[in-house]
């Protein structure tokens, strides 16, 4: 009898081992699993950012290029890109991003002005290079050229700072 009782305590003992390696591996997994799905999400997140902030800039350096958010399509998309920065990223950025589109309005809203303009479908305005408005209105855009690269670099290292500390919580 003490045969049999040794035997089944045996093997009671080793399916309790057995099932306690089970149920402390599927907890190292289920560890391991979320914080791999956490830094994935984080990744995510981060590559998120990156396209937001690769946005912005591509739409500053285009407003100033086409003089001026003109298209229904080109400010519903600066609208948009307004509402995601507001979303995923700091004030600080947010602040510059502002000011920064604020002087490329302005710069170009003067370059434009210089630019001859269509009075009718068949007729445009041309001012000639002498012409003083003209002169003044690209001296102007040229004068606030600097403000607007200062500006635009200080953004450009905010979102690069963002990105890094973003990147180095991964």
């Amino acid at each position: 009898m003490d045969e049999k009782i040794f035997a089944l305590s045996t093997v009671i003992a080793g399916g309790l081992f057995s099932l306690l390696v089970v149920v402390a591996t599927n907890l190292m997994v289920g560890r391991i699993e979320k914080k791999k799905f956490s830094w994935q999400l984080t990744r995510e997140k981060v590559e998120a950012i990156k396209g937001l902030y690769e946005d912005a800039i591509f739409i500053l350096s285009n407003l100033v290029v086409q003089k001026g958010v003109g298209t229904l399509d080109q400010r519903i998309e600066f609208t948009r890109l307004e509402a995601r920065l507001a979303l995923f990223s700091n004030n600080e950025i947010q602040k510059q991003f502002n000011k920064t589109f604020e002087l490329a309005q302005e710069m170009s809203a003067y370059s434009k002005s210089a630019e001859p303009r269509r009075i009718d479908e068949k007729h445009i305005l041309v001012q000639s290079e002498i012409s003083s408005h003209a002169k003044e209105f690209q001296r102007k855009a040229e004068d606030m050229l600097p403000d607007y690269q200062k500006h635009f670099e200080e953004l450009k290292s905010l979102m690069i700072n963002h990105l890094e500390k973003l990147e180095s919580n991964l």
